[in-house]
Parts: C-alpha cells; structure tokens; sequence
C-alpha cells in the first residue's frame, strides 16, 4: 500500500468515525485492484447518517477519494456496508 493510500484511509476514518453514534463500530477495509475501493463498514444503525439525507454525504466522501485519487494518478472508490 502506498503512502498516499494510507493517508485517505486515515482522513477518511476520522471523517467517518466524527459522522456515527457508535464511532467504535467504523471499519474501514482498502480493497487493491485497478481501482483502489475503501469499504466503509459501520453499525446498521449508522448507515443514513454516513449516507445522508438524498446520498450528499456519500456523494461528498466519494469527491474526497476522487480528489484524493486524482492527486496520486490512482483511481479511488468508495463503498458503504453496514
């Protein structure tokens, strides 16, 4: 895993962990292939507010891993499981 991966994995965690009522449940996996995919686990109970209102959280973190992904010419993706 390179750098750059693992500083959008740490940002990305504390975003997420800052977002959720039960912070302690957040994992957050890196799947490595053409594309680099952060899973995003949390508790069921958390998933709309890591989702938001009409997906604009999700669509926000998933612009993050984009302008993360641009930076280091490495496509970055986004995936949330409860």
């Amino acid at each position: 895993m390179s750098a750059g991966q693992l500083e959008a994995h740490a940002i990305l965690t504390r975003i997420v962990r800052a977002l959720v009522r039960n912070p302690d449940a957040v994992n957050i996996e890196i799947r490595l292939a053409h594309t680099t995919t952060f899973v995003v686990t949390v508790a069921a109970s958390d998933v709309a507010k890591v989702v938001g209102k009409q997906g604009a959280t999700a669509k926000a973190l998933r612009t993050f891993l984009y302008a993360m992904g641009a930076q280091m010419k490495t496509p970055f993706a986004l995936s949330i499981k409860s």
